[in-house]
């Protein structure tokens, strides 16, 4: 990748086909247009693609159980429990093989809940304060938004879940980081 001040990075795939390639754009890629270029190992230009890529500081995505960029996220709870840690599921395939919200309850008053999204596009925030997540339109209290720190390209948000959506049932998370918001996912919540 050529970005907007010359610099020549080489950017990481994770998938490649005729038709599409996935790829890590390299931290320090500056803002603004780029050239991505493709070449094999050897060097070699296979059919001379090169193509225009805008590159931006935010642009926030959430992912999905299924895939899709709908639905349930792909995410998990965290539940501390007195000295106890676990992590449960916030998705269930149903009777039509697709991820569904799977009920989240939040337990006695002396549960802590997070709900642990991931997705990408929002390490590069200025300030944490601008990330706001809300939860069947109440928003809810960030404890962190960044890099995952294990595996490149993915970020992660945890959220603790207040005690006020217990009875919401099936509502709508948005994300949005610095006015950009993010594909709509669903969770259920007893």
């Amino acid at each position: 990748i050529e970005d907007s001040a010359g610099t020549v990075r080489p950017a990481g795939f994770f998938f490649a086909s005729p038709g599409q390639i996935n790829l890590h754009i390299p931290p320090g890629t500056a803002p603004g247009p780029a050239i991505l270029s493709v070449s094999t190992a050897s060097g070699a230009d296979p059919q001379g693609l090169r193509a225009k890529i805008p590159i931006v500081r935010v642009a926030p995505a959430i992912f999905t159980a299924n895939a899709n960029g709908i639905g349930a996220p792909a995410a998990v709870i965290q539940r501390i429990r007195g000295a106890n840690v676990s992590i449960e599921p916030v998705a269930e395939i149903n009777v039509f093989g697709q991820y569904v919200p799977k009920a989240i309850d939040l337990g006695p008053e002396t549960d802590e809940v997070y709900l642990l999204l991931f997705g990408t596009g929002w390490r590069g925030v200025r300030s944490q304060s601008e990330v706001v997540v809300r939860i069947g339109g109440i928003t809810v209290p960030i404890e962190f938004a960044g890099a995952q720190g294990v595996y490149v390209g993915l970020d992660q948000i945890n959220i603790r879940l207040p005690r006020e959506l217990s009875g919401r049932r099936e509502v709508e998370v948005t994300l949005e980081v610095e006015g950009m918001i993010a594909n709509i996912v669903r969770v259920f919540i007893l």
